[in-house]
């Protein structure tokens, strides 16, 4: 699962892997000024019937718009902040600003290109909108590491969090003071067997397991 995030096909191979084949045709982009990195994303999505994004929302083309110089393409669902990428032909430093409020266009902090942003959010909403997952809040290091040991840490920018990919596996950690919180997911239930025996092994208490945050109600039958 990893190596599908790698490189530039890394949307459509996680899609592919995840939820298998598209089962309608891409929805055609005119060039210009989609960037090259949104125009892959609009051929990989498009042809999936299934949502695959849960909070966030990627525009489709006829919904871009362009503002003191970015390309607005992304919101969440609460509508609080927007993310923009300036046209062309580029790969862009991805900006974030609040909808409702008086800033401007802010460049991500640790410079994170659409390349790397589109990617990451497909990792971010797979993980929140599983339908198999598991779930724990308050573990030391030694109770977090057995969690993730079937995965390896996914290199680059984070997004909100830092990502893990593994076979048929991902995950989201994140520090909390001198704890972390965890988010798995698993394309098939079976892959999160481990899950209870670490748990277990490790005394990590409170070790949920069910769909993720954001998995729609018709997803978690």
């Amino acid at each position: 699962m990893r190596e599908l995030l790698d490189g530039a096909g890394g949307v459509g191979g996680l899609l592919a892997a995840w939820y298998g084949p598209p089962d309608r045709p891409a929805t055609p982009v005119t060039p210009g000024r989609v960037p090259p990195a949104l125009r892959a994303w609009y051929a990989a999505v498009s042809p999936y019937t299934r949502p695959v994004l849960f909070n966030h929302k990627v525009a489709p083309e006829s919904g871009l718009y362009e503002d003191e110089g970015q390309l607005s393409f992304c919101v969440d669902d609460f509508e609080y902040q927007e993310f923009g990428a300036a046209p062309g032909d580029g790969d862009p430093v991805v900006h974030r600003r609040e909808i409702d409020g008086e800033g401007g266009w802010e460049p991500h902090d640790d410079g994170m290109r659409l390349s790397e942003f589109l990617p990451a959010l497909l990792v971010h909403e797979t993980v929140e909108g599983a339908r198999y997952g598991a779930a724990a809040d308050g573990l030391t290091l030694n109770q977090l590491r057995p969690l993730l040991a079937p995965l390896r840490r996914l290199s680059g920018p984070e997004l909100f969090t830092a990502q893990y990919a593994g076979e048929g596996l991902l995950a989201l950690a994140w520090p909390r003071g001198d704890v972390w919180d965890v988010r798995l997911a698993a394309r098939d239930e079976a892959l999160l067997g481990y899950v209870d025996g670490v748990a277990g092994a490790t005394g990590a208490a409170g070790v949920r397991r069910g769909p993720g945050e954001w998995c729609p109600p018709e997803g978690r039958g």
